[in-house]
């Protein structure tokens, strides 16, 4: 069977030996090998090694929901209305960090710049529903909608999940 022989950030080789018939009944070794090229592939540890990155969370025991094993690292709070934010992630550099928090739903009309707050975001707490996602279930105040953070090898989503139409009444506050 491929084993990994060499990783580098997008890339790692593979490689096998197999053996040959050669005259006189002997056999020789040759190897074989290929490279695979992906974006975001390995990530370092901590002693600098390459790594395989993978996306998924551990929930540590404050409750945080921590993916590190990725060139960008993530930190979810267990609650949304956390006063140091929701995500606080770090940049593939290692130097550079975000902190975000959702506050609540707003729409916006491009033309007129007019904004309108449908709903604000309300105390609740994450759940894990798979292993690189939580969710914020019924997640605003008015609005029954919840707030799914997908993290993957190079990207980070934040996505609003309607679990209902918005009405004229909201719309018109």
């Amino acid at each position: 069977p491929y084993q990994v022989v060499k990783r580098e950030r997008n890339s790692r080789v593979w490689e096998r030996t197999v053996y040959e018939p050669a005259p006189g009944g002997k056999t020789f070794p040759r190897k074989q090998s290929y490279t695979e090229l992906r974006d975001f592939l390995n990530y370092r540890d901590e002693s600098g090694q390459w790594q395989e990155t993978s996306p998924n969370f551990e929930i540590t025991a404050e409750g945080c929901a921590v993916a590190r094993q990725a060139q960008h690292q993530v930190i979810i709070s267990p609650s949304l209305l956390d006063s140091n934010g929701v995500v606080d992630l770090q940049l593939p550099d290692g130097k550079g960090r975000l902190r975000s928090a959702v506050l609540g739903l707003v729409l916006c009309d491009v033309q007129t710049t007019r904004t309108l707050q449908v709903a604000a975001v309300k105390a609740c707490t994450g759940t894990q529903t798979a292993p690189n996602e939580i969710t914020f279930s019924d997640a605003f105040d008015g609005l029954r909608a919840s707030i799914r953070f997908r993290n993957e090898s190079g990207a980070f989503h934040q996505d609003i999940l309607l679990a209902e139409k918005l009405t004229p009444q909201q719309l018109s506050r």
